[in-house]
Order: C-alpha cells, then sequence, then structure tokens
C-alpha cells in the first residue's frame, strides 16, 4: 500500500519521494487497521477510525470468522531517511542526514560551503576585537602612537592648530603684535609710514617742518624787516607794552592793543572833558583812546566826550558841527571792551548826538536832542535808545550779549529815521524811531560813560578804540 507522510513546516510528500534536506516530523504515522476477515456469523461492528497521525481505539473482536479475501498489498518498503517496521507497523526517522536545532549548525558538512551559501565574507571568521569598526574613528585602536606612525604622520599631529600660525594668514594669528615686535627687537618707528621720515639727503621748506624746537635751532635764523626766519609770538600783556621789537603779535593781541588807550591816540577835534559826580574817585583815560573809570564806591560817572561844539565831520549841504540825520546815511562805531571785574549797578554808555549838558550821555531824560545811544546796564544783552525831534525816546533790546574782557566790533547805522545796530558784522538790532531830522551845531557830543546808579564795592572801566563817525 501507499502512503503519504506530513512534516511540519515542510508540507507533504510522497512517502517514495526524496524527503526536504531538514524536517521535523509531527507525529508516528501508521498505516490505518487492516479490514476484518469475514464475519462468522455476526460480526461486532467495526469502531470508528481514529484521527490520522494517531492509532485509533482498536474496537473489541469479535468472534473469528471465515476467512476473508486477501488483503492489500503490504506497504512497499520505505527509503531513508524514512524507515518503516513492517512488524510492528511503524514508521522511523534517519537524522543523520539532517541537522538538529540543538547542534546550533555544529553537523554542517562544510562550514566554509555553508558561509560561502549565505554570502558571508572573510571577515565573518574573525573576533570582533581585533577589527576597527568605522562608527568608533579610530578610538579603539590598541597603539594610537604605533598608528600614527603607520600613517607616516609627525609629532604636529597631535598639537592644536590654533596653538600655529598658517603660512595664507601672514602673521595675522600673532596673539600680541606688539609683543612680537618687541621680541623681533623692532622699534617704535616700525609701525610708522615711510612718509613720516626723511630720507638720508633731502630739503624741506620751512612749512614741512612741524616742529622747531626739535630742528636744529641753530640752522634757523631770527626773523628780521630783512631776513626770513624764526618769530616767537608777543602776549597780550608784551603786545600792550609794545617794547619787544622781536616779537610777532597775533590778531587777538591786535584787538587787545586797539582797546588799551596806551595804543590808540584821539584823532584831531579831540575834545577831552572829565566830569564826576557823588563822592570818591572818578578817573578817565588821558589824551590816548578812551578809559572811563567808574567811581569806587559812590553813585556817579567818568565820562569822555569827543567831537564836541562844532567838530561833528561836516556834510554837505548842512552847517558846520550839524549831524546829517535827515539828509545822510549816519554811521559811527569802534572798539570797545568792557573790562572784569565789572559792578551790576555800574551802566556803560557809547552815544552820538548829545549836547554837553548831559555829560552823563543819558537820552532818555526830558528835553533830549536828536542823538542815538548804546547801552548795556551791568548785565543781559545791549540795548539800542533813539530820541527824535518830537521828543519821543524808544529802545529796543539786541541780541548781543557782551562778555567780559572781550573786545566787540560796535557799529551803528541811521537812514531816514530807521537805526541800526551791527555787533562783529551781524545785525542785532534794529529802532525804527531813529533820528529823522539835520541835529543842531551844539548836539554833536561823540562820547563814553561808565555811570554807578547805585553804590558799588569797586570800580568798573569801560575801554574803547577804533572810533569813526561819517556822513555818508
Amino acid at each position: 500500500m501507499t502512503f503519504t507522510v506530513t512534516v511540519l513546516n515542510a508540507g507533504t510528500f510522497d512517502a517514495t519521494a526524496t524527503p526536504p534536506a531538514s524536517f521535523v516530523m509531527n507525529a508516528l504515522f501508521v498505516p490505518g487497521p487492516q479490514g476484518p476477515t469475514g464475519a462468522t456469523g455476526s460480526t461486532g461492528a467495526t469502531g470508528p477510525q481514529g484521527p490520522q497521525g494517531a492509532q485509533g481505539i482498536q474496537g473489541v473482536k469479535g468472534d473469528k470468522g471465515d476467512t476473508g479475501a486477501t488483503g492489500p498489498a503490504g506497504v512497499v518498503a520505505a527509503t531513508a531517511p524514512i524507515t518503516y517496521n513492517a512488524g510492528t507497523q511503524t514508521v522511523g526517522i534517519d537524522q543523520s542526514g539532517f541537522l538538529l536545532k540543538s547542534g546550533n549548525l555544529s553537523g554542517l558538512s562544510s562550514p566554509s560551503a555553508a558561509r560561502s551559501n549565505l554570502g558571508l565574507g572573510s571577515a565573518a571568521t574573525e573576533d570582533i576585537n581585533s577589527i576597527l569598526t568605522a562608527s568608533n574613528n579610530l578610538s579603539d585602536v590598541q597603539d594610537v602612537t604605533a598608528s600614527r606612525f603607520h600613517l607616516g604622520l609627525g609629532t604636529m599631529a597631535t598639537e592644536t592648530a590654533t596653538d600655529y600660525l598658517s603660512k595664507a594668514g601672514n602673521l595675522s594669528g600673532l596673539a600680541s603684535a606688539s609683543t612680537a615686535r618687541t621680541n623681533l627687537g623692532l622699534g617704535s618707528a616700525a609701525t610708522s609710514s615711510t612718509s613720516d621720515f626723511a630720507a638720508a639727503v633731502h630739503t624741506h621748506t620751512a612749512s614741512a617742518i612741524t616742529d622747531f624746537s626739535t630742528a636744529v635751532p641753530a640752522a634757523v635764523p631770527a626773523a628780521s624787516t630783512t631776513t626770513a626766519g624764526k618769530v616767537e609770538l608777543a602776549t597780550d600783556a608784551e603786545a600792550v607794552a609794545g617794547a619787544s621789537t622781536t616779537l610777532a603779535v597775533t590778531p587777538a593781541n591786535l584787538l587787545i592793543t586797539e582797546t588799551r588807550p596806551s595804543c590808540f591816540r584821539v584823532g584831531d577835534h579831540s575834545s577831552l572833558n572829565a566830569a564826576t559826580s557823588g563822592t570818591g574817585a572818578a578817573t578817565q583815560g588821558n589824551t590816548q583812546g578812551v578809559e572811563c573809570n567808574s567811581p569806587t564806591t559812590a553813585v556817579g560817572y567818568a565820562t569822555r566826550r569827543l567831537f564836541t561844539s562844532n567838530q561833528s565831520p561836516r556834510a554837505i549841504g548842512v552847517a558846520a558841527g550839524v549831524i546829517p540825520w535827515a539828509a545822510r546815511k549816519v554811521v559811527f562805531g569802534g572798539l570797545f571792551l568792557l573790562q572784569s571785574p565789572w559792578q551790576s549797578n555800574c551802566t556803560a554808555r557809547i552815544y552820538y548826538g548829545r549836547t554837553s549838558g548831559y555829560p552823563n550821555g543819558d537820552i532818555s531824560v526830558a528835553s533830549s536832542p536828536q542823538s542815538i545811544e548804546v547801552r548795556w546796564a551791568g548785565s543781559g544783552a545791549l540795548t539800542l535808545h533813539c530820541a527824535r525831534s518830537s521828543g519821543s525816546v524808544t529802545s529796543v533790546t539786541s541780541t548781543f550779549t557782551p562778555t567780559l574782557d572781550q573786545t566787540f566790533d560796535l557799529r551803528v547805522e541811521n537812514v531816514a529815521g530807521v537805526a541800526t545796530m551791527f555787533v562783529n558784522g551781524n545785525l542785532v538790532a534794529t529802532n525804527n524811531g531813529g533820528p529823522d531830522a539835520n541835529g543842531s551845531a551844539t548836539a554833536n557830543v561823540f562820547g563814553a560813560v561808565a555811570e554807578n546808579v547805585a553804590t558799588v564795592s569797586a570800580s568798573s572801566a569801560l575801554k574803547a578804540g577804533g572810533f569813526y563817525i561819517d556822513a555818508i
């Protein structure tokens, strides 16, 4: 007879066929029970066939009956690896041709062929500790020094790159350029431009020499009216004294000297008239320039008046000594300086057009003739006061506040009753109530005043020079 064998995880195959290379038996397979010989008489029923893979329970054997028909042929002898014992009717497995799980592949006839069939390389038989892995980045080498040697690396290989300079950096990576220059023995000239130095053979103009004190002093002669050379600048005191013939005067010196009485002489047609009131000393400059020193403690004034009684410049079409306020553009001015310390109760005035009957120059009093006054009341800005033929007096505050001990250039113009005041060339005040009719021969005084309007603790000094008046 024939039968089939079911192998776990290997499918079903005929018993005469070649079995798979490896399989596990699922159960012991035996042929089914032989049919009964035949009843001798009545035979008990055959019990049901048990499930395949296990022998069912044999039914109760009935009485021996007549000889039945010849049963089917026996099972053909099994071939390896399956064996069959006809006597015991059992099937066996020859395991010599298979690998057992418990053998862990130890039963392979050729491990090398098995590795080849699995696609393994030569590294498969190496100890993991004897090879390097890519993920370790050579950290697992046994001797790093020997490894660097075999790679041909030198001692620089273990140094920090930032500790050394690169050729492309051109020394820009130095930690301290100044220390490096010192180590090279360089001096301070090493950081200077070549244009800062002269060639071994050269010439220079005087203007190219920036420091005469380090040049060869003996090679530069003193300046004179015939020889170009070195000069020394005069101080303000030396410029005012005027005693030196070698010191040079600066523009700042000139402003000072022009307002110092010792350096300015009043021109022709000057009349000197000193007037004081109150108690205490009151002095004024001598025949040179104008210097008004107020009384030292008391109320009073010091004044100097110029161009009095027919001495004012004459304009065409008017009588001698008459100021042509209506006929011409009248101009007057000069350089002025208020010297510190200045008392706040002292008022400075510069005026033109008054009569000698008002020596303090205040045109705000009643019955003032046509005149103009510039006033400084001891603080604040200059004010421009104007008196007209109608008797009205108007005043305008300027935009200029003088600074003590600083000279300022004052210029006043009057054209057809409009008076304007300029300081250092800048317009600082306009008064539309200026003189509008020609003056008289007795109202032509040009003067300066320093007046204490209340008691003071010291004298105040007004200094002036460079006066001019004109009718254009």
